[in-house]
């Protein structure tokens, strides 16, 4: 299966509610995981300031 498009989005987080950005993140994991077409989600922590990433890739 070849992916031909995905959605990265980069959220920040307010202060002090990284860990609440961080379980509705796990929360989307399960649903992504779910939907059928989904080929494949990460979610990361590429910044101390920016906290998760956000990546989908979908046929």
């Amino acid at each position: 299966m070849a992916v031909d498009r995905g959605l990265l989005a980069t959220l920040k987080a307010q202060t002090g509610k990284g860990d609440e950005l961080g379980a509705f993140l796990e929360r989307g994991r399960e649903l992504a995981a779910q939907e059928q077409g989904t080929v494949t989600w990460y979610a990361f922590d590429a910044d101390p300031e920016i906290v998760p990433v956000d990546v989908l890739a979908a046929k």
